[in-house]
């Protein structure tokens, strides 16, 4: 789940890079909801998840009860994304922000500083009437928060002419202290859609079925079949009990650099921190009062789930290369290891990498932290909890957890029918990259520098063979996307690639850089063939060597 600053929501809704749907209702939300909306951003409080349905090509839209600002499309990395759920939200927020433009007052909203509240243009005949007199105590808000991006000078004259009007009115005395305050209440206002709201991502296909599963998702979403889980139920009563000191910081915590990249939300929080405190994931068997019973104390518990994750977090980026949540396989696989963290000062033992790494791509690729995700958390630290409190090596016990089953080679049918760029098998693969510091072709940066950079998606899975380049050769699409024909590079190194023949790509690589590329194509390329005509042969067999080598790097079989 990414975290989107609500502003930014807001200019890709007006600027047609998020759509509604032809299934979306109508927008309906009175003025008092409005205002409830506006006032919960006021004070800092979380207004919901929206949900994106992203899909390659468009779909069937409705129009939306906004006016569009022309010109003012977004560049994305994907086509374009349809709410599923928000629409009244977003909708309210853009007409909130409107500025004058026709008849549109009813939908404007306005601050008053005074009683630092919000209301609607046309609530009522006062508001109405204290509008046409220019009542300098009714801000409009698309003053305070303009939907193009403005300067730091600018906000700046907005709130010190706002501040002039107030004095000359004689609303405040031209004051240290009044001044000071009637600022800090403006920049409340201002900053308040800069906050980050949770943004979750539906991405599918372009089939019929892709289709119903969108459209099923969206009734769930908006009539009630989509109910509220016991994990996010258990995160909201965190603030009505004996936690308040520490709600502020699990929040800060997952919102962190590194781990909102890996999408870690809130309730992923606090089942680590439930863990961490009792011993057991369950959200489903909690006492009513959980945070006080017993001897632990649950500020200590917090600062020991805290720690464990970050160390876990830390392996995960610095280990296996697996820094934002695309390459993650399960948010969850981490909570055991957090757990056996909690009581250490530092992080893993060197002796405990190789087992902490098959355990996070053997549960990956197998899919454990699928479905019954409470059980499978208290099967693998269930084994660490009744171990002595200074015993080594806790980690080899959560690896000897998975079921002998569970550990069975990987077929090279496998690879073959894997589709997914981002699949658990694409997530070992990497993880396997990164252990034996594969570079990029061209920049010859080692992969893992490269996932770390500071940018959205540093690393790009490459078609060895291009679409564009096989279709013209008319090999079917389930031929094309396959693991068997999928590289990882930078995006750097993609874009530079692009479309091209990749055998004479690989015969103009010069020097180290051909040894790299060997790392990813196995000395396939090497051979004197013409490698399109050959495309099946290519298929099975790199499916065959990268079977072998992730076999051998997770030791199975």
């Amino acid at each position: 789940m990414a975290y989107v600053k609500l502003i930014e929501l807001v200019r890709k809704f007006d600027s047609g890079v998020i759509e509604l749907p032809l299934m979306q209702r109508d927008y309906v939300w009175p003025a008092a909801k409005v205002v409830d909306l506006l006032d919960s951003l006021y004070k800092g409080w979380p207004i919901g998840v929206f949900y994106i349905w992203k899909t390659p090509n468009r779909q069937e839209k409705r129009e939306a009860a906004i006016r569009r600002q022309v010109g003012a499309k977004i560049e994305e990395p994907f086509l374009v994304g349809y709410l599923l759920d928000g629409q009244q939200r977003l909708t309210s927020l853009s007409r909130a922000l409107d500025d004058k433009f026709g008849d549109n007052l009813a939908n404007r909203a306005f601050f008053d500083i005074r009683k630092c509240e919000f209301v609607m243009g046309k609530r009522t005949q006062t508001i109405e009437k204290r509008i046409g007199k220019d009542d300098p105590t009714l801000i409009e808000l698309s003053r305070l928060i303009p939907k193009a991006p403005t300067t730091t000078l600018e906000r700046e004259r907005t709130f010190q002419s706002t501040l002039d009007k107030l004095i000359d009115k004689g609303v405040i005395e031209n004051k240290i202290k009044d001044v000071a305050e009637y600022r800090q209440r403006l920049t409340q206002a201002a900053d308040m859609l800069d906050a980050t709201s949770p943004c979750e991502d539906f991405k599918t296909g372009d089939s019929d079925e892709d289709l119903d599963n969108a459209i099923e998702l969206f009734k769930r979403l908006n009539k009630g079949g989509k109910t509220l889980s016991r994990g996010d139920a258990e995160a909201a009563t965190l603030t009505h009990r004996a936690t308040a000191k520490i709600v502020p910081k699990m929040r800060q915590f997952v919102q962190s650099d590194n781990q909102r990249k890996l999408g870690l939300n809130f309730v992923f929080s606090t089942r680590a921190l439930i863990t961490a405190h009792r011993d057991n994931s369950s959200f489903s068997d909690l006492p009513k009062r959980w945070t006080t019973l017993g001897d632990k104390d649950i500020n200590e518990s917090w600062e020991a789930a805290e720690h464990g994750l970050s160390k876990a977090v830390a392996f995960v980026r610095d280990e296996l290369g697996w820094n934002t949540n695309r390459w993650l396989p399960s948010a969850n696989a981490l909570i055991p290891l957090a757990y056996i963290l909690r009581d250490r000062n530092g992080g893993f033992m060197k002796n405990e990498h190789e087992d902490i790494r098959r355990y996070l791509c053997i549960t990956g690729i197998r899919g454990l932290f699928r479905g019954s995700v409470e059980s499978t958390i208290n099967k693998f630290i269930s084994q660490a909890r009744k171990a002595l409190s200074n015993a080594q090596r806790k980690a080899s016990l959560i690896f000897k957890t998975i079921p002998k089953n569970e550990l069975r080679p990987i077929k090279s049918e496998d690879i073959l029918k894997e589709r997914g760029m981002y699949s658990p098998l694409m997530q070992v693969y990497l993880a396997y990259l990164v252990s034996k510091g594969v570079r990029t072709w061209y920049e010859e940066a080692p992969l893992l520098d490269v996932a770390k950079r500071d940018i959205k998606d540093p690393l790009a899975v490459h078609h060895i063979f291009p679409r564009e380049l096989l279709r013209g050769h008319r090999i079917e699409p389930d031929r094309i996307n396959c693991m068997a024909n999928y590289a990882v590079l930078s995006q750097a190194d993609n874009a530079e690639i692009g479309f091209k023949d990749p055998k004479a790509v690989y015969d103009a690589l010069k020097g180290k850089a051909k040894d790299y590329a060997d790392g990813q194509l196995f000395f396939i390329l090497a051979e004197k063939r013409d490698w399109i005509a050959s495309y099946e042969a290519f298929l099975t067999a790199r499916a065959g060597a990268l079977a072998d080598r992730l076999n051998t790097f997770l030791k199975l079989g």
